[in-house]
C-alpha cells in the first residue's frame, strides 16, 4: 500500500486541499473558479497515481470546466449552454469510466459543484461544495485515499465555518445598514 505511487498521490492531496480550503474564504468568484483549476489538477494526479480512472477523468472535466466558466465570468447573464456542456461531458465520462456504484457518488459530487461554480452566489457554492465533499468521502474511502478522507472532513468543517462567518457579516451589514 505504500508504494511511492500512493504517496505520491496522497501529497498532491494535501495540495488540492489547501486550494479548495483558499476559495471557502475568497469572496470574489472568478478568484474561486481560477483556484479550483488548480485543485483539479492536483486531485487528477492523485487518481492517475491510484489508478481510479473516474476520478481522474471527473477532475479532467472539471478543469475544462473551470476554464471555461472562469472566461464565462466576464458575462453578465449565465451562459445555460456551458452549464449544459458540463453536465454532458460529466455524465458522459462518468457512463464511459463506471465500474460501481462508488463512481455514481463522485458524478453526483462532481454535479453538485459544477452547479455552485457555474451560478454567482458564492454562499451557494458553499453549500455545494460541501455535498462534493461529502461525495468524495465515500469515493476516497473506497479507493483507500484514507489522508483524502481526513482532509475532506475538515474542508467540510472549514467550509462550514466560512458559511457562518459570511452570514454572520452579512448581517451585520445589514444591521448596520439600518441604523442608517
Amino acid at each position: 500500500m505504500w508504494t511511492l505511487e500512493y504517496i505520491l498521490s496522497q501529497v498532491c492531496v494535501l495540495v488540492a486541499i489547501a486550494f479548495f480550503i483558499s476559495t471557502t474564504y475568497i469572496k470574489n468568484r472568478k478568484v474561486v473558479i481560477f483556484l479550483n483549476c488548480f485543485v483539479n489538477i492536483f486531485y487528477a494526479i492523485q487518481y492517475v497515481l491510484l489508478k481510479s480512472y473516474t476520478g481522474v477523468l471527473i477532475n479532467a472535466i472539471g478543469l475544462i470546466r473551470c476554464i471555461w466558466f472562469y472566461f464565462d465570468t466576464k458575462s453578465t447573464k449565465r451562459d445555460y449552454v456551458s452549464l449544459i456542456v458540463c453536465f454532458a461531458l460529466a455524465i458522459g465520462g462518468g457512463i464511459f469510466t463506471y465500474k460501481s456504484w462508488v463512481d455514481i457518488i463522485a458524478l453526483v459530487g462532481s454535479l453538485a459543484l459544477t452547479y455552485g461554480l457555474w451560478q454567482p452566489n458564492l454562499m451557494l457554492y458553499r453549500f455545494l461544495a460541501i455535498a462534493n465533499h461529502i461525495c468524495f468521502i465515500v469515493y476516497n474511502t473506497v479507493h483507500k485515499s484514507y489522508i483524502a478522507v481526513v482532509f475532506e472532513a475538515v474542508v467540510i468543517i472549514l467550509t462550514a465555518i466560512s458559511i457562518i462567518k459570511f452570514h454572520l457579516e452579512s448581517k451585520k451589514i445589514n444591521k448596520n445598514n439600518e441604523k442608517v
